[in-house]
């Protein structure tokens, strides 16, 4: 049976929430305070949170009234973590001491039942990890609805957005600029090490020697950027001279395509033939897609995916075309190091060729462009969100 739905005044909010106005995907559904809750209506308490690790600061928003409502269950927790993936169960971990144990935590300490929580989040890894729980033993009863804010961004991107002719004058876009990562310093090395900046859009912060893991008790997996680079060509002779460059700016306007209303990416996507999408890696097991892939979607270009193992394979599988007829996609199960190494030489390869070839080739690829960006208009993620809520 289908439900009316009702929001409580009363929410947890972090400032990513705030920066990037997540509220607004329950803008259409009626709010409600502790009073007036209604046992013939499903109440949720919104928890807006980036990431798992800080449940505790959720406690000074929870009355004890609230959590009378929620023992009851007129009144349901609902926690949304919508930005950016997490591993929540570490199944290699114990139970008890994984991230969703110690977050649900605080509310079954207070006499909250476990089915009575949802969370929302935006990867579906989470799938196969119950799935390996449930062969352990181990019920996990929480109800979980898959949306994805980033894409939610740029699904409004690509219903404003038309394809439309225009004259293509650089081969490629490569933006690193944000979070340091080894697959993005190794991306614009391999560009800069191949002469190939001039060709593209480019931009990479100062260079770190940072120190990725996902952080896992049982396994040593740390790997800095200074061993990471060391598995490419001249890097011994030619890092001082690669990090003198950096940073390098493109126009500015690091982030600023979280303002959509003041920051309109067109020009920078009609201006380059591909993007290259350098993904945030290595903070969990299994695949996630941000707005880093699917801007490029929004915008009708074609991408190179410089992100985790399989991320081709799973676009495919959820109704995208990719362009395996005009280059290489081996390199999309290929490790690290072989993933930007092919990216690589397709650009350099791409590089090679006119841009009157490029603009040719990009008026070939129109009917992938095309749907694609149809595939992303007509997703249903929100639709689908607000049906699981209301079938909770």
């Amino acid at each position: 049976m289908v439900s009316t739905i009702k929001i409580l005044d009363t929410m947890f909010k972090d400032e990513v929430t705030e920066m990037l106005g997540l509220e607004s995907i329950f803008k259409n559904i009626a709010r409600t305070n502790i009073s007036q809750l209604s046992d013939e209506e499903i109440n949720y308490f919104v928890i807006f949170t980036r990431t798992p690790f800080f449940p505790e600061t959720i406690l000074p928003t929870i009355s004890d009234e609230m959590y009378n409502a929620m023992q009851k269950g007129t009144l349901k927790p609902l926690i949304v973590m919508s930005t950016e993936q997490w591993d929540l169960f570490e199944p290699f971990r114990e139970f008890e001491h994984c991230q969703y144990s110690k977050f649900i935590q605080i509310f079954k300490n207070r006499g909250v039942p476990e089915e009575h929580i949802t969370w929302v989040i935006p990867d579906h890894n989470y799938l196969q990890q119950i799935q390996l729980l449930q062969t352990k033993g181990i019920d996990v009863r929480c109800k979980f609805i898959q949306f994805n804010h980033m894409m939610h961004l740029m699904i409004r991107v690509a219903k404003a957005y038309a394809i439309h002719d225009h004259d293509i004058t650089k081969h490629f876009t490569c933006l690193c600029r944000g979070r340091p990562r080894h697959n993005r310093f190794s991306m614009i090395y391999e560009l800069w090490r191949n002469k190939l900046l001039s060709k593209g859009n480019v931009s990479c912060e100062t260079y770190q020697d940072i120190t990725q893991t996902k952080g896992f008790d049982w396994l040593d997996d740390k790997i800095t950027t200074e061993s990471f680079m060391s598995n490419f060509d001249e890097w011994k002779n030619k890092s001082k001279d690669f990090k003198n460059i950096l940073p390098i700016d493109h126009d500015g306007n690091q982030n600023a395509h979280w303002n959509q209303a003041d920051y309109d990416e067109s020009t920078l996507f009609e201006s380059a033939f591909v993007w290259i999408a350098c993904e945030t890696m290595h903070e969990q097991d299994g695949i996630f897609i941000t707005e880093k892939t699917y801007k490029a979607i929004a915008y009708g270009k074609p991408f190179l995916l410089n992100g985790d193992t399989g991320s081709l394979e799973y676009l495919r599988s959820i109704g995208y075309k990719t362009f395996n007829d005009f280059w290489d996609e081996s390199y999309d199960s290929k490790n690290d190091i072989d993933r930007v190494k092919i990216i690589s030489n397709i650009v350099k390869d791409l590089c090679s060729k006119d841009i009157k070839e490029i603009n040719s080739m990009y008026k070939r690829m129109l009917p992938i462009l095309e749907h694609n960006q149809k595939v992303l208009r007509e997703n249903k993620q929100h639709e689908n969100l607000i049906k699981g809520l209301q079938n909770a």
